[in-house]
């Protein structure tokens, strides 16, 4: 192997311990690591570091959290094509492979185990104001526009490659990918999409109309989002991590990615299983 990325959730002290082990273990194999800089300062480490944009050619990266440690590596590393291998820390881990375990097994199963890639769809979001883009990201879960603080409704009016889809009011709009549908967009009525697949799910939030309904589209559609109303109240939230403020009359185009998050997969597992396993909240 090339080299092996360590991302750990620097918030979780078990996440950066462990870090900490597989670094010493991976050494021990000649095998070469890197770290993000924020990573290294805290282990106390200043060699191998380098920012996200700079990991082409990095044969995997592990992301030591939860699936959010999870959707920020791939919103920056899927355009690098880096395979991600999601190590859980967290709660659901619906996007997660393995669980947390001891520093040179978990380095012995990777090295050892063949593993496939599962290609997840991505999102490109782009946020306009008078003809002019203010924003070009890329989200795995969702791109959502919702009020804020206060309980004023807002007016969503969305087209596809410029036909009408839904127009109505309420709280704000989801668009969520398959690997999304499990997410916020399930929470707000919207389907359950197996990830595999490739589509676009458009979900009302608490619709002022019993016909505002989800709406799952072709991935080739080009959704525009246009918000309207009588405050500036507004936000566009991507993957539920990145925030920017939005205006009356703002326009959103959603697109698919021209890229794919690389999910590293190390044994065969069934969606539908882990989905019965998150779900209830049993272990796989």
């Amino acid at each position: 192997m090339t080299a092996i990325g360590l991302i750990p959730h620097t918030g979780k002290p078990e996440a950066l311990a462990l870090t900490r082990q597989l670094m010493d273990a991976l050494t021990a194999r000649n095998v070469h690591f890197l770290l993000e800089p924020e990573a290294g300062e805290l282990l106390g480490h200043d060699a191998s570091v380098r920012v996200l944009s700079q990991w082409s050619g990095v044969t995997l990266a592990m992301v030591l959290g939860g699936d959010g440690a999870l959707l920020r590596a791939a919103r920056h590393l899927a355009p690098l094509g880096v395979p991600l291998l999601g190590v859980n820390f967290g709660h659901f881990g619906f996007l997660t492979e393995v669980e947390a375990r001891a520093a040179d097994e978990l380095v012995d199963y990777v090295l050892s185990v063949p593993y496939t890639i599962e290609p997840r769809m991505m999102l490109r979001v782009r946020l306009f104001r008078d003809d002019v883009c203010l924003v070009d990201g890329v989200a795995l879960n969702d791109a959502v526009v919702s009020r804020g603080t206060m309980a004023r409704v807002l007016h969503v009016g969305t087209r596809s490659d410029g036909e009408e889809v839904l127009s109505f009011t309420g709280d704000g709009v989801i668009v969520a990918t398959p690997t999304g549908s499990t997410a916020y967009s399930l929470s707000a009525g919207g389907p359950i999409i197996n990830p595999l697949l490739e589509c676009i799910v458009l979900t009302p939030i608490c619709p002022h109309a019993l016909a505002a309904r989800s709406v799952v589209m072709r991935s080739e559609e080009r959704l525009d989002i246009e918000v309207d109303a009588t405050h500036d109240d507004i936000m566009l939230t991507i993957d539920g991590q990145e925030g920017y403020p939005m205006r009356p009359g703002d326009r959103l185009h959603v697109t698919r990615a021209p890229w794919h998050t690389r999910l590293v997969r190390l044994r065969e597992r069934s969606f539908y299983k882990v989905l019965r396993s998150r779900m209830s909240e049993r272990p796989i």
